[in-house]
């Protein structure tokens, strides 16, 4: 983010100063939405601390897959943001907090791949930060690291255009764009090209081209321009590709960019098209592997294929060894162990000898040989079928990769994997059979679906309808209901998650008039039902307990669904 962007956008965080935060949502270790309670509304801010850091407010945001960031609420929530600052026109926020008579201040910077989060006490000195940094002041400027003080990050001294002569440095440069970005305050590449292209230049601009009634005529811009910015009189835009895909943001108004309401709802604009973007690309680079692993997987077992044909080539051999023996029937001899014969099948016919077994009887050997050939012959019929599909199925795998690196829409290529079972599509629960009451079913708000048993028999169903791997939960030491958290496939179960669940637990049991109940949870496959101990009754263990209020998860039943 630019300076002169957060400068701006200062003015809309005014909204959420004297705001309250309330909870702290995490999508990974590096993104962030603070949810700040103000007296008029609630509001989500957003902290994207990636290489392509970001910050903007919004009224909502879409809650699935969130996690909880139990470490940053421990330090933020029930604080007030009392002040918002800027360090100049520096990529820096300083946000003051306060709490009853104590003060804290948190600092954000959007610096790029050093993107950080870092939070002082009223001294100054660092508690916490998100990227902890530097371990001595002996190979470092300064140090991210609880206990010592923090410092601002050192930015190269800038101007207003009035401040400077703009002419007088033109020799120091080539091109015009390096000489803005390095010597105005707070813009950085995109607005330093936009300008130039506004005014009708070439982005990459070199100074030698330029004349002094362009020197003349850039200056004047950038003195309205700068001044109308400090006094909050601007238009944000968003620039689109061929494509009408968004490609950035803007606060130049160059051909075809489109006006937006306000800044916020242009980088939310951006943030989302970019998130979209990196899930695509995820999800390319994932259809990728399973595809390159599958023909892999294809080709191994082609080769297998082509071993077991050419042990199955010998089919031919017990056949004609059959006929041989059939000819030569009244030769052999119970107890022999093997009988010479012409072999009239190779030219010149020749003496050999064939292998008989001593135990059975002449007929039975000869049937003995005709047996394996119908075996061998029955193998070799299916193992070309199998070898002309497998075949087919590399073609078509390789079809499908081609047309993933050729950008073909990967939703339809995505249909395809599931169709050829290389990604497994998600199905609700199935009903045990021969349950009468509908299973209570709640969907926490982080997506996951949880069923409540309320009697004996349901208790017993529900442990029919979990997989080894969901979570189950009941009351420590209490009678209640046994409850399940479906997961689905999904590798992790956020902690809100387990916790919401935990006080479905609670509610649904005895303990329902106390306010810190004990629910142990652990995974289904840990679950044992006793013999003869009735309908839910159970042994377990691997547990964990949690303590919760039986109505939390009333307040957060507004987001959730239940049936």
């Amino acid at each position: 983010m630019e300076g002169v962007v957060l400068y701006l956008l200062r003015q809309e965080l005014s909204k959420i100063e004297k705001g309250r935060i309330e909870h702290i949502y995490k999508v990974h270790d590096h993104l962030f939405f603070f949810l700040i309670s103000t007296k008029k509304e609630s509001l989500y801010l957003t902290l994207d601390l990636t290489e392509r850091p970001i910050t903007y407010i919004s009224s909502r945001i879409e809650k699935k897959d969130l996690q909880d960031a139990p470490a940053w609420e421990g330090f933020l929530v029930n604080w007030v943001i009392d002040e918002i600052s800027q360090d100049d026109w520096n990529r820096v926020y300083i946000l003051k907090l306060i709490k009853k008579q104590e003060s804290r201040y948190l600092y954000l910077e959007f610096t790029g791949r050093f993107s950080n989060m870092i939070l002082t006490d009223r001294e100054n000195k660092i508690i916490t930060a998100l990227k902890p940094m530097g371990f001595s002041l002996d190979n470092a400027k300064r140090i991210i690291r609880g206990g010592f003080t923090y410092k601002l990050p050192e930015f190269r001294k800038k101007y207003f255009p009035w401040e400077v002569d703009l002419g007088g440095l033109f020799s120091s440069y080539e091109y015009v764009k390096d000489l803005l970005l390095d010597t105005l305050k707070g813009i950085g590449r995109n607005t330093a090209e936009d300008i130039l292209l506004y005014l009708g230049y070439d982005k990459d601009m070199k100074i030698a081209s330029f004349s002094e009634a362009d020197i003349e005529r850039l200056s004047f811009f950038l003195g309205d321009i700068y001044k109308k910015w400090m006094g909050y009189e601007y238009a944000p835009y968003i620039i689109y590709g061929p494509q009408k895909d968004i490609e950035r943001f803007t606060l130049i108004p160059i051909e075809g960019a489109e006006a937006v309401d306000s800044i916020s709802y242009a980088l939310s604009l951006v943030h989302n098209d970019m998130w979209k973007k990196n899930i695509l690309k995820a999800k390319k680079q994932r259809f990728l592997r399973l595809l390159n692993g599958n023909i892999e997987s294809l080709k191994k077992k082609l080769e297998h294929i082509k071993k077991e044909l050419s042990s199955a080539e010998h089919a031919e051999e017990f056949l004609q060894k059959g006929e041989l023996l059939k000819v030569n029937l009244s030769k052999i001899r119970k107890g022999m162990d093997k009988i010479k014969v012409i072999n009239y099948y190779k030219y010149p016919p020749e003496e050999e000898y064939i292998e008989l077994n001593p135990e059975l009887t002449p007929k039975e050997n000869v049937d003995m040989y005709f047996k394996r050939y119908a075996k061998y012959k029955r193998g070799k019929e299916k193992l070309e079928k199998l070898y002309n599909y497998i075949l087919s199925e590399i073609d078509r795998v390789t079809r499908l990769r081609d047309a993933l690196k050729d950008g073909e829409n990967i939703f339809w290529i995505e249909e395809e994997l599931k169709n050829i079972g290389l990604i497994k599509e998600e199905k609700a629960p199935i009903l045990y059979k021969g349950e009468k009451v509908k299973i209570k079913r709640f969907t926490s708000p982080d997506g996951f679906l949880i069923l409540v048993g309320r009697s004996a028999k349901e208790n017993e169903m529900v442990l029919k309808l979990a997989s080894p791997n969901d979570y189950w939960l009941h009351v420590r030491d209490i009678p209640g209901s046994h409850v399940i958290i479906k997961r689905n496939g999904k590798k992790e179960v956020p902690f809100s998650t387990i916790k919401y669940a935990a006080s479905i637990a609670a509610y649904f049991s005895k303990a329902r008039g106390d306010t810190n109940v004990g629910v142990d949870y652990t995974l289904r496959k840990y679950v044992r039902p006793i013999k003869g101990g009735g309908p839910g009754f159970v042994n377990f263990r691997e547990e964990k307990t949690i303590y919760v209020n039986p109505f939390d998860f009333k307040g957060l039943q507004a987001n959730s669904k239940v049936t």
